[in-house]
């Protein structure tokens, strides 16, 4: 158990540190006008400060609902993530396109594990809580790597695009 607690505040801690370097690593290329996006620099920004919150006052919140409170923060990023670049001009970022979709499946496991654990009372450890650990813990290092690098690396706007395109050959046949 307080290997856990330990290896749990010490992931924690290197994905707040993550996010915050991605933030300095855009908030240079902004700077030195590399060809980077706004979006992905005000993204980073909003990441950081998201995750920064739910990591540090956790302690606040250590009650049962720490997966909702962490779904609400998600929420609450791809809301300001949102409304922070819908009027920016510039290109269009992949990284946010990452973020979106880490945050939309971190949200989903938050909302199921607090189902799991609050509302079906679930006691005996069982696979879901090992996926969940994994996944979330992958889904932002993936989200990190995203706002680095800003690149398709997983391929998933490809792969994106190809279901949209097979949708569409679909309901025109």
């Amino acid at each position: 158990m307080f290997l856990n607690l330990n290896l749990s505040m010490y992931m924690g801690t290197f994905i707040v540190w993550g996010f915050f370097m991605s933030m300095i690593f855009n908030f240079f290329m902004v700077l030195l006008n590399v060809d980077r996006s706004y979006k992905t620099f005000i993204t980073s920004i909003i990441m950081f400060i998201s995750y920064f919150f739910s990591d540090h006052f956790n302690d606040f919140f250590s009650t049962n609902h720490i997966f909702l409170t962490w779904a609400l923060y998600d929420l609450s990023a791809i809301l300001l993530i949102f409304l922070a670049t819908k009027y920016l001009k510039n290109n269009a970022s992949i990284a946010i396109n990452y973020v979106y979709f880490g945050l939309i499946i971190n949200s989903i496991f938050f909302l199921l594990m607090y189902l799991d654990l609050i509302i079906f009372e679930t006691r005996e450890t069982w696979w879901f809580w090992t996926a969940y650990t994994v996944s979330v813990n992958i889904i932002d290092l993936m989200m990190i790597v995203a706002l680095i690098t800003d690149r398709d690396y997983l391929k998933l706007i490809r792969l994106k695009k190809l279901v949209q395109k097979t949708m569409i050959k679909k309901a025109l046949n």
